[in-house]
């Protein structure tokens, strides 16, 4: 994944913050392409390609967020499993104490009956 730094033009194109979700880019898009629409601006050489560099900024934007949004959900899963994995350890554990608390109250009882 590439660095904020890269993506700095194309908050610039949309005029956002770098710190934008997902439906703010989405809103300023539709409205910046709505202004400079080539349809609207028949005579506007320069729109074309302003509305190109506003498609592009935000395709680019939304992929790069996606991206970061998945690498968050995977960065969570693996810590719940790590969580559900220690918990299961802790119950083997205490399962295996009382396991042994039990044997050995057993024994305790069967050198008792045997001294009897």
């Amino acid at each position: 994944m590439l660095k904020i730094k890269n993506f700095m033009k194309y908050y610039k194109i949309l005029e956002i913050n770098k710190n934008a979700k997902k439906k703010e880019i989405k809103y300023v898009y539709r409205k910046l392409a709505l202004r400079w629409h080539p349809d609207k601006n028949q005579n506007n050489i320069q729109s074309t390609e302003k509305f190109k560099e506003i498609n592009e900024a935000y395709e680019i934007l939304i992929e790069y967020i996606k991206e970061k949004e998945k690498k968050i959900q995977k960065k969570n899963i693996k810590k719940k499993h790590k969580t559900e994995f220690k918990k299961q350890q802790t119950k083997e554990k205490q399962k295996k104490k009382k396991e042994e608390n039990i044997i050995k109250k057993k024994q305790e009882e069967i050198k008792k009956q045997a001294k009897e």
